[in-house]
């Protein structure tokens, strides 16, 4: 005589099989979906790090314009340009999605730069510009220099930033 209890055994061990399988797919497909939005949170966190950074580095930057300032130069709402002892310039330029800090020699008469380097200071800007607030309409005076920006996160979220860098001495 056959044993009934051999097939129940089988029909046991497919269902414990089964359940196992599903609540280790369960397990498997929570935990990459949490390493992925973990990752992406975290590339997000380093994005604004190095936004906050550049805007810290690019106040740093204009705190040196200060003081000698003889000119300052707006080409367009993307390029400000700043002359220092009659030879030395400097300046921003917001291109190709990029914010980039100039230095070299350039002439105002050609309105072109004869020598210059590029230094990025961020990059993966959606959208930028500069405005410059004068005091009594004199382009020489300037009383802070205004960065607008807009940065596409890589949740695919956009930042929007407004940084007022006040010029001492100019009031």
């Amino acid at each position: 005589m056959k044993s009934v209890h051999s097939g129940f055994l089988l029909i046991e061990l497919s269902i414990y099989v089964a359940l196992a399988l599903f609540l280790s797919w369960l397990i498997i497909s929570f935990t990459a979906r949490r390493i992925t939005v973990m990752s992406q949170e975290q590339q997000t966190a380093q994005r604004l790090v190095q936004i906050h950074t550049s805007f810290a580095a690019l106040k740093k930057i204009i705190k040196h314009f200060e003081k000698p300032i003889e000119h300052w130069s707006v080409r367009s709402a993307n390029e400000i340009i700043v002359a220092r002892n009659g030879q030395e310039h400097r300046g921003f330029l917001i291109e190709a999605s990029k914010l980039w800090y100039l230095s070299g020699i350039y002439s105002p008469k050609k309105n072109q730069w004869i020598k210059k380097s590029k230094s990025l200071i961020f990059d993966k800007v959606k959208q930028a510009r500069f405005e410059i607030q004068t005091i009594n309409k004199q382009p020489i005076v300037v009383s802070s220099l205004i960065l607008k920006a807009e940065f596409e996160l890589p949740n695919k979220k956009t930042y929007q930033a407004e940084q007022w860098y006040a010029i001492s001495g100019a009031i």
